[in-house]
């Protein structure tokens, strides 16, 4: 992602990256996923609309950037 970071702009997409954080002051020895947890990917439209997503199994199973930029011309 990061080596094609201006192609991913010049498609119109704005990367955010979010942290899951537990609710409690400890959070566990053994999160679920792994100590990274897992990745999870959304294509929010500007309307706010999910257009797509993907849940991986396991930290390294995301996206590519060919797999994100197929998906722009079909949903925004």
């Amino acid at each position: 992602m990061a080596a094609r970071h201006d192609e991913i702009r010049a498609a119109g997409i704005r990367e955010v990256v979010v942290f899951h954080s537990p609710a409690e002051p400890e959070p566990p020895g053994r999160p679920a996923g792994g100590r990274l947890g897992l990745p999870g990917d959304f294509l929010i439209v500007p309307d706010g609309r999910v257009v797509a997503s993907r849940i991986g199994s396991h930290a390294g199973d995301q996206w590519s950037v060919d797999e994100l930029l197929a998906l722009v011309p079909s949903t925004v």
